[in-house]
């Protein structure tokens, strides 16, 4: 900012032109190339709305491009879907239209709904199998054995990343303390286990995914 306001003086034309859009350009460039080591984006709304303007005929929603007087709205405005503060807003219908549809694109084939990461982490044998899941027409959920809770509706499409990590870990942190810290066994769920980017490191990591489980307005099913 001190950089870009460096180039104006009072009573004068700017000496230089700054280029934001050739900056932003770069950044997101510097940005995708780190993703292999570095596992985070830093401008995902930039992307979203990349995606939404120049391919919004792949999208299953309706998009408002003109606004009440007939003048084009900026694209950041055309669907409440990925805009987070919007009382529209929702993770599950913004997982389920917006970015099962950018991965079908990006791999140019449809996507399962449940990815084999997933798979293999609820059932990596015959033998060792800790949960399975359910697909209902217009959510998905996991139940692990044991569990005591009620689990949530999760969104039809499930990578591995934060709606399934965020509900395996409270599922079987409940699971081993129902079935086995209460009954003082030998716990089966160890300490810091890892899935994808989170790292679960204590027991209170449950009640942290159900918080932010909650905030993505997530519904509850019901109780086996």
């Amino acid at each position: 900012m001190l950089a870009f306001l460096s180039i104006f003086c009072l009573d004068k034309p700017p000496t230089a032109i700054f280029n934001f859009t050739q900056l932003l350009v770069d950044k997101i460039h510097d940005q995708l190339i780190r993703i292999p080591t570095k596992r985070v984006f830093k401008y995902s709304s930039v992307l979203f709305h990349m995606f939404l303007y120049f391919q919004f005929d792949k999208f299953p929603f309706s998009i408002q491009k003109l606004d009440t007087k007939g003048q084009p709205k900026l694209v950041i405005f055309w669907i409440p879907l990925i805009q987070k503060y919007s009382t529209f807003f929702s993770y599950k219908e913004f997982i389920n239209s917006f970015v099962h549809s950018v991965v079908n694109m990006l791999t140019s084939s449809n996507q399962p709904r449940i990815s084999d990461e997933v798979k293999r982490v609820l059932q990596l044998s015959k033998i060792s199998r800790v949960g399975d899941w359910y697909l209902y027409q217009d959510h998905t959920e996991i139940r692990i054995c044991g569990y005591q809770l009620t689990p949530y509706k999760l969104p039809r499409y499930i990578p591995m990343r934060i709606n399934f990590a965020l509900e395996y870990f409270k599922h079987i942190i409940n699971s081993d303390d129902v079935n086995f810290l209460s009954a003082r066994k030998k716990t089966q769920f160890k300490i810091k286990n890892q899935l994808d980017p989170f790292i679960c490191n204590n027991r209170e990591s449950g009640e942290e995914a159900e918080k932010i489980l909650q905030q993505m307005k997530f519904i509850s099913s019901f109780m086996w």
